[in-house]
């Protein structure tokens, strides 16, 4: 269909774009397109990648209102809270109902996680961390989980995570990070 072509064309023009640090050119040119679900989705990530915080959430409000099914667009609006440890409460909420949508998602699960860690619910960051790494060897799923750990004091625990994660994501700096502040290493 003519839609979709045309969405791709969108698409690949705000890659190049980006791939040039234009991205008020890709915004501006994603701003002409209809307000599709895919559209919107895209104008958040570059917003995001822009540190426009207002747009992200105004497409991915828009996203929920177009959509209200749209797991992601919860996750992604109340992960982008959380990473920045702003409006936790709302983070939450996002998030949880992200996860009543898609229960077995991991990344949303993650999400969950790392807001219940900004929160300061360590037990429940755990539990549903280790939920999202047992559906998905993710390095940041990993990441996130070996931060709870080792803030619950955890160390053996931190110490196999960290000896699993390793060999998979050698350049990971923030990996290499966490790893130094435990003991023995």
């Amino acid at each position: 269909p003519l839609a979709a072509r045309a969405a791709y064309l969108l698409r690949a023009y705000g890659d190049l774009l980006s791939d040039v640090a234009r991205l008020d050119g890709v915004v501006a040119s994603l701003a002409l397109a209809h307000p599709r679900e895919r559209i919107a989705e895209w104008r958040a990530m570059v917003a995001e990648r822009m540190n426009d915080l207002s747009a992200v959430e105004g497409n991915l409000r828009k996203l929920m209102e177009v959509k209200p099914d749209n797991a992601h667009a919860y996750n992604a609006l109340g992960y982008t809270f959380a990473d920045r440890n702003i409006r936790l409460p709302e983070a939450l909420t996002l998030i949880t109902k992200a996860a009543e949508l898609a229960p077995n998602d991991a990344f949303i699960l993650d999400s969950l996680g790392w807001v219940h860690y900004r929160l300061g619910d360590l037990d429940k960051a755990e539990q549903a961390l280790r939920k999202a790494y047992s559906l998905r060897q993710d390095e940041e799923i990993g990441v996130h989980l070996l931060e709870v750990l080792i803030k619950k004091g955890q160390l053996a625990d931190a110490k196999s995570l960290s000896d699993a994660l390793l060999p998979k994501y050698p350049d990971s700096q923030r990996l290499k990070t966490l790893i130094q502040t435990l003991p023995g290493v």
